[in-house]
């Protein structure tokens, strides 16, 4: 009995042995080889090491980032109250009159804006704690819930900032303040913040104004982590900054300059194609009746009158802007009143210019798609 169950034990065993060996060699001659994982260098057709397979799933390629978006914005004002409208500064009136405080205004204004295509505002900002910084905050917290993002544009002419230090901690304040809300404006993850006034700086007395600039930023974004945008017409202003616009482009001596903007661009583009170049489109400008205001917000450019012409100057700007296939467009303004640059639904104009605006910004996005295409 012994020798019998020894028996079955040893033929049993002889079994497996043979099953393996079939299973080793039907592996080996027909099991496809293994796949290799897809690397970015592979989709690019560049060759890829060999990999040993392992039990862990196959790594998906890193994502490549998509291009840049091309954005169209407004520069906002938020400093208006009753008592502005009652002053005689401003050429034309809003329909209706508004208080730049009032959380129903700017939620209204958001609404609106983003109804015409614009994609957010860059608003006027002068200091912290001061009515443009608590109002721009409500405008973030508007715009909570919606795609419309909205960046600073720190005025260098009136900024409450008497020296360097006080611009460096000026800077600090909105980076560490209001860039890390959603809704704020970020270029491929960098929050935006724009300039105006370059050469309006302390400490330009006795220092190139882009030198000073390049010590400012070294403090408040020494690793480059934000888009910095100058205004100007200086593109030299490019080796510290990360994009360009010019904010006025009408003048007393030359009220069709906006045609210069193939120019501009390509004085911009010289410093590489990473470099921002942002047109900018308005519809007239009158600043007239600001001749006595005092407080110097006129200075250095005397008042101007550029006639709308029924729409016709802001169509010219708009052709010539789009001639320069811009990164982004820049409508100046939303609602600046005292310049007479306002496309915001006025007693005058009705929502004329909203409408020329909306029309405007569908060819540019037309533009856009012709050219990611």
């Amino acid at each position: 009995m012994k020798r019998f169950v020894l028996g079955l034990l040893l033929g049993f065993l002889a079994f497996l042995a043979a099953r393996s060996a079939l299973d080793t060699e039907s592996t080996t001659s027909s099991s496809p080889a293994p796949v290799q994982a897809l690397t970015p260098g592979s989709l690019r057709g560049a060759p890829s090491p060999t990999r040993t397979p392992t039990s862990t799933a196959t790594p998906l390629p890193t994502p490549t980032p998509g291009p840049p978006e091309r954005l169209a914005l407004a520069i906002y004002v938020a400093w208006y109250d009753t008592r502005t409208w009652q002053t005689d500064v401003a050429s034309d009136l809003p329909e209706p009159l508004f208080n730049s405080d009032d959380p129903l205004t700017i939620r209204r204004d958001v609404a609106l804006a983003s109804q015409t295509g614009l994609d957010g505002f860059v608003s006027f900002w002068i200091a912290p704690g001061d009515r443009t910084d608590r109002n721009f905050g409500r405008l973030l917290r508007a715009s909570e819930g919606t795609s419309f993002r909205s960046a600073i544009g720190f005025l260098g002419n009136v900024a409450q900032t008497p020296s360097i230090d006080g611009v460096v901690q000026a800077l600090a304040y909105i980076r560490d303040t209001h860039t890390r809300h959603p809704n704020y404006l970020r270029h491929v993850g960098r929050p935006v913040l724009f300039f105006t006034d370059m050469s309006r700086m302390p400490g330009t007395e006795a220092r190139p104004a882009v030198e000073v600039w390049r010590g400012v930023r070294d403090q408040v974004d020494p690793d480059r982590s934000m888009m910095w945008v100058a205004e100007g017409l200086d593109p030299s202003y490019l080796s510290v900054f990360d994009g360009l616009y010019v904010l006025k482009v009408t003048h007393q001596d030359s009220p069709n300059d906006c045609l210069k903007a193939s120019r501009w661009a390509r004085q911009a583009r010289v410093y590489g194609s990473e470099k921002l170049w942002i047109a900018t489109i308005m519809p007239g400008w009158d600043d007239t009746r600001t001749q006595d205001v005092p407080g110097g917000f006129r200075v250095p450019s005397p008042p101007h009158r550029r006639d709308r012409e029924e729409g016709a100057f802001m169509q010219m700007c708009f052709d010539a802007a789009i001639e320069t296939a811009p990164e982004w467009l820049l409508v100046h303004s939303w609602n600046e009143f005292v310049e007479g640059t306002h496309i915001h639904p006025s007693q005058r104009y009705g929502d004329f210019y909203l409408n020329l605006a909306k029309q405007l910004l569908s060819q540019f996005r037309a533009t856009v798609r012709r050219v990611a295409g």
